[in-house]
């Protein structure tokens, strides 16, 4: 028979990154800072709780240094959560990442930028 077992778990807010932290926060009242952005393109200032950026693995940071941010943020969660499965002992493994918000402004900014610089 066939089972899922969660191994360990990663996450990036504007709380923390650690669930236990974020959680804490979270009982105790807590809110990230509000922040207003407007970028280019952008007819109205959009609001939102910044997130600062993560550090990231070394053997993982060269491999970053053309992605965006939303990326960096992925890959530190999937690292905090490999780091806390502790040791894997074989069979087939699932990394599952979920994302809220963001995706729409980094397609945006990916875009933006292929325009700016041409498709070379």
């Amino acid at each position: 028979m066939n089972g899922l077992s969660i191994l360990g778990a990663g996450c990036v807010t504007a709380l923390g990154r650690d669930w236990e932290t974020v959680w804490s926060r979270i009982q105790k009242g807590e809110t990230p800072d509000f922040t207003t952005l407007q970028g280019p393109g952008c007819p109205a200032p959009v609001g939102g709780y910044k997130t600062p950026l993560p550090e990231v693995p070394a053997s993982l940071a060269p491999r970053l240094r053309r992605s965006g941010t939303i990326s960096y943020f992925a890959c530190a969660a999937a690292a905090d959560a490999m780091e806390k499965s502790g040791p894997f002992s074989g069979g087939r493994t699932a990394l599952i990442y979920a994302a809220s918000d963001g995706s729409v402004a980094y397609t945006r900014r990916f875009y933006e930028d292929v325009v700016a610089r041409g498709t070379g």
